[in-house]
C-alpha cells in the first residue's frame, strides 16, 4: 500500500474518532488560542443537575503539575507558547535507538503529558476531547483500518459505513484482592513489600498479555484504548486470521492462568464485539460498549470455561509437585522450590521456604521496586537471570537505564516520568523511616522491636506503622492505641458513568479519556497528595488505579487522609455531585493478617455503598463506613473533628 492508502487510512480514522461526535457548541468559550479544554468531569450528568455542575476548563500545563479543573479566566492566563516550548524541549531526548515500539511509545507517554490539555477542536464545537485522547484513538483506528483493507482490499472508508471492520476486545483479571492479600504471613518486615510485590506483579500480567497478543497479531501498542486497573480494551481489525488468532489466544492465556496460579486469578477475554464505521457515531458506540462489559460480567461467571470445556480437568498432573520440602511458607499453594529458597538465602543471608513465585516477588520485584535507581521495566522475550516469567514467555526485568542493548524489547516502561519510553505510573508508597526518625522514635518512647530497624530508608513494618498512630504528650508518654487503618474506597456508580453518564455523547475519544483521567487521580494524583504530605507519608498504598485504591497505615492519620481524598477527588471531578467515591475504614491490630483486614475493609465499604440520605434528594453512597457508623462525607469532617477534640 502507498502513502496515498495511508493517508485515507488517518483521514477515515481522524473523521471517526472525532468528527462524528463532535457537539454544537452551546456558549463562546473563545478562539482556537483562548479556547481551553472543557473537563470530561463536567459533562458527566446521571441526575436532573446538569444545570448546576459548573464549567471548568483545564490550565496549559503539563499534566503532572496540576490536573484539576478551574474557572475559563484562570485557564486561560496559561500560555501555549510556554505548554509548546516545554514539550520541543523534552522531544528532543526521545530515543531513536531501541526500535519502532519503544519510540512510538516514548513519543505517546510524552503526547500524553503536553496535550491532554489541548482541546482538539473549537471550531462550533464543545472543546471537550483532548488532542491527546483524539490522536491515539485515531491512531487505534487508522491502524484497523489500514490491516483490514490491505487484507480484504479496498479503501479505508470504502465497502459501506455498515461493514463490519473492527473488533472491540476487552478483558480484566478476576481475583485481585484475594491474590494480593493471599500470603499466610500475617506482620513482619516482608509483608509490605510482598503485598507491593503482588500489586505490581499483577500490573506487569495484564501488559504482558497484551504485548503477547500485539506481538502474535503484528500489531502496534497504538490499538490499546484503555489499559487500567487490570482491565484493558483493544481495537483490532475484524479479520478471519484476527478471529482465529483470539480464540487460540483465548484459550492460551486461561490454559496458563490455571496452571499458574491454580485458579486464584483468572483473566475473563471478550472478542466477539464487531464494530462498522457507522458505530462510532455518539448514537451507536455506547450500545457496543455497553455490550463489551456486559459480555466480561458474564465471562467472569464462567472462568476458565474454554479450557474446561475442550476436555481440560479441573485438576490434572501438571499440579502433582513435589510437596516433599513442604508447601510454599508464604502462599501456602505451591511447593517449595530448592532453587528458589537457594537464590533467597544468597541474596540475604537467611533461609526461608519459598516457591519460585513467591521468590521472585520478594527476591525481585520487591527487592528492586523501591530502589531508586530502578527507573524502568523491561518486558522482553530474551530476558534472563533474575527476569520474572509472565505470561507468553515474556519476562520482567529492571534497569538503571536503556541503551542498545535493550532494543529487542517488547516494551521498557519508564516507572519514574514521561516521555522516555513507555510510562506507567507505580501506584505504591511505601512508607519509609527518615532521617531523625530513630531518634525521634527514642525520645518519644516508641516500643522497637529488637528484629526491626529504624536505620534511615528502612521500610516501616506494619507493627512499625501502627506504633506511629500514638500520640506523643510531650512529656515522653505515648497515648491512643497502636492500631492500623486500612481504607478501601472507590468511584460510586462507576458503569452508570460511562454507559448513561455522558449521554448521547459517549464516543470511543470520550471513553479513552475519561478512563484515563480516573485512573490518573488514583494512580497519579493521589500518590502526589501522599509524597507531598508529610502527615500522609506513612500511608501504604497496597494498590490504587482504576477506579479503586486501597491504603493501610496508622490508623488516625489514614481516618484524616480518607477526608482529604474525598474532598480532593470532589475537586478534581469539577465538584459535579454525581461523580462521588466511598470508603470503607477497619481498624485492626498490626498482628491481623492482611487478607483479614481486607476482607473487612471490603465489607464496610460495601456498607457505606448502601448509604441513603433523607430528605427530598435522597441521595446515596458517597459515603463511608468505619467504628461502625456510616456518614456522608459532608459530615465525616465534622465527626473527626469531635473525636480530635475528645
Amino acid at each position: 500500500a502507498g502513502d496515498g492508502f495511508l493517508e485515507l487510512a488517518l483521514s477515515q480514522a481522524d473523521r471517526l474518532s472525532a468528527g462524528m461526535d463532535r457537539t454544537p457548541q452551546e456558549e463562546d468559550t473563545g478562539d482556537y488560542l483562548s479556547a481551553r479544554l472543557l473537563s470530561c468531569f463536567s459533562q458527566v450528568s446521571l441526575t436532573d443537575n446538569a444545570g448546576e455542575v459548573p464549567k471548568l476548563y483545564y490550565k496549559l500545563t503539563a499534566i503532572e503539575e496540576d490536573p484539576f479543573p478551574v474557572a475559563l479566566g484562570t485557564a486561560q492566563a496559561s500560555s501555549y507558547a510556554d505548554l509548546f516550548g516545554a514539550f520541543i524541549g523534552e522531544l528532543g531526548g526521545v530515543s531513536k535507538d531501541t526500535g519502532v515500539w519503544a519510540y512510538i511509545a516514548s513519543l505517546s507517554s510524552l503526547l500524553e503529558k503536553y496535550t491532554w490539555c489541548i482541546p482538539s477542536s473549537t471550531y462550533r464545537t464543545e472543546p471537550d476531547i483532548s488532542l491527546f485522547d483524539h490522536a491515539v484513538t485515531t491512531a487505534a483506528i487508522a491502524q484497523s483500518l489500514a490491516v483490514y483493507h490491505k487484507t480484504q482490499r479496498g479503501l479505508p472508508g470504502s465497502g459501506g459505513q455498515y461493514q463490519q471492520k473492527f473488533l472491540l476486545v476487552g478483558a480484566d483479571i478476576s481475583g485481585i484482592q484475594n491474590y494480593i492479600f493471599g500470603i499466610e504471613k500475617s506482620h513482619g518486615a516482608g509483608v509490605a513489600k510482598l503485598l507491593r510485590a503482588r500489586s505490581f506483579h499483577l500490573q506487569a500480567l495484564t501488559h504482558s498479555v497484551i504485548l503477547s497478543l500485539l506481538d502474535q497479531a503484528g500489531l502496534l501498542p497504538v490499538a490499546k484504548i484503555m489499559d487500567a486497573g487490570g482491565r484493558f480494551v483493544l481495537l483490532l481489525p475484524a479479520l478471519p486470521s484476527m478471529r482465529s488468532l483470539l480464540s487460540k489466544f483465548e484459550e492460551e492465556v486461561q490454559a496458563w492462568f490455571l496452571e499458574t496460579f491454580k485458579g486464584r486469578l483468572a483473566l475473563n477475554m471478550s472478542h466477539s464485539v464487531e464494530l462498522a464505521e457507522a458505530d462510532f457515531s455518539v448514537d451507536h458506540f455506547h450500545k457496543k460498549l455497553d455490550i463489551l462489559f456486559d459480555h466480561l460480567e458474564e465471562r467472569k461467571l464462567h472462568k476458565f470455561e474454554t479450557v474446561l470445556m475442550a476436555g481440560r480437568p479441573p485438576i490434572t498432573a501438571q499440579y502433582e509437585e513435589d510437596f516433599s520440602a513442604g508447601a510454599c511458607a508464604v502462599c501456602k499453594v505451591n511447593a517449595v522450590s530448592v532453587e528458589a529458597c537457594a537464590r533467597y538465602e544468597r541474596q540475604t543471608g537467611k533461609s526461608a521456604r519459598l516457591c519460585s513465585l513467591c521468590e521472585g516477588h520478594i527476591s525481585q520485584i520487591g527487592r528492586r521496586l523501591p530502589q531508586v535507581e530502578t527507573k524502568f521495566a523491561v518486558f522482553s522475550k530474551l530476558a534472563g537471570g533474575e527476569s520474572v516469567p509472565l505470561f507468553g514467555g515474556i519476562g520482567l526485568a529492571f534497569a538503571n537505564k536503556v541503551d542498545r542493548k535493550l532494543k529487542g524489547a517488547l516494551d521498557i516502561v519508564n516507572l519514574r516520568d514521561r516521555g522516555h519510553c513507555s510510562y506507567h505510573a507505580i501506584a505504591g508508597h511505601l512508607p519509609r523511616f527518615e532521617p531523625g526518625d530513630d531518634a525521634r522514635w527514642a525520645a518519644e518512647g516508641r516500643r522497637v522491636s529488637p528484629e526491626d530497624s529504624t536505620a534511615p530508608d528502612t521500610p516501616k513494618t506494619f507493627s512499625q506503622l501502627a506504633q506511629e498512630a500514638r500520640i506523643p504528650d510531650g512529656t515522653g508518654r505515648l497515648r491512643g492505641k497502636a492500631f492500623l487503618g486500612a481504607l478501601k474506597a472507590d468511584v460510586d456508580n462507576l458503569g452508570m458513568i460511562f454507559g448513561v453518564g455522558l449521554g448521547a455523547k459517549l464516543s470511543v475519544s470520550r471513553f479513552a479519556g475519561l478512563s484515563r483521567m480516573v485512573n490518573h487521580f488514583f494512580a497519579e494524583v493521589m500518590m502526589d497528595m501522599i509524597r507531598r504530605e508529610a502527615q500522609f507519608r506513612d500511608m501504604y498504598v497496597v494498590f490504587a488505579g482504576g477506579d479503586d485504591v486501597f491504603l493501610i497505615g496508622p490508623w488516625h492519620q489514614l481516618m484524616r487522609f480518607a477526608g482529604t481524598l474525598s474532598t480532593e477527588f470532589g475537586r478534581y471531578v469539577a465538584e459535579n455531585k454525581d461523580i462521588t467515591l466511598s470508603a470503607g475504614i477497619f481498624i485492626a491490630k498490626p498482628t491481623l493478617p492482611a487478607n483479614t483486614i481486607a476482607r473487612n475493609a471490603s465489607a464496610l465499604l460495601d456498607e457505606a455503598k448502601q448509604y441513603r440520605r433523607q430528605g427530598r434528594t435522597g441521595r446515596s453512597k458517597n459515603a463511608v463506613t468505619a467504628l461502625g457508623v456510616t456518614a456522608g462525607w459532608e459530615e465525616y469532617a465534622a465527626l473527626i473533628q469531635k473525636g480530635v477534640w475528645l
